[in-house]
């Protein structure tokens, strides 16, 4: 949240540019956290850290 307010107060950057940003931020989250879930759920129960 402190990284587009940065962006808006110190460089002057437009909405569109506040908005890519913020995409930016989440863009990582989605292409490790996605796969890893999709990974861990096809995992045997038993082989997997966690237990449902």
């Amino acid at each position: 949240m402190a990284l587009p307010m940065v962006a808006v107060t110190m460089l002057d950057a437009s909405a569109e540019q506040v908005s890519l940003l913020a995409a930016a931020v989440w863009l990582p989250a989605l292409l490790v956290g996605l796969p890893a879930a999709v990974a861990a759920d096809r995992l045997p129960a038993r082989t997997s850290a966690f237990r449902r």
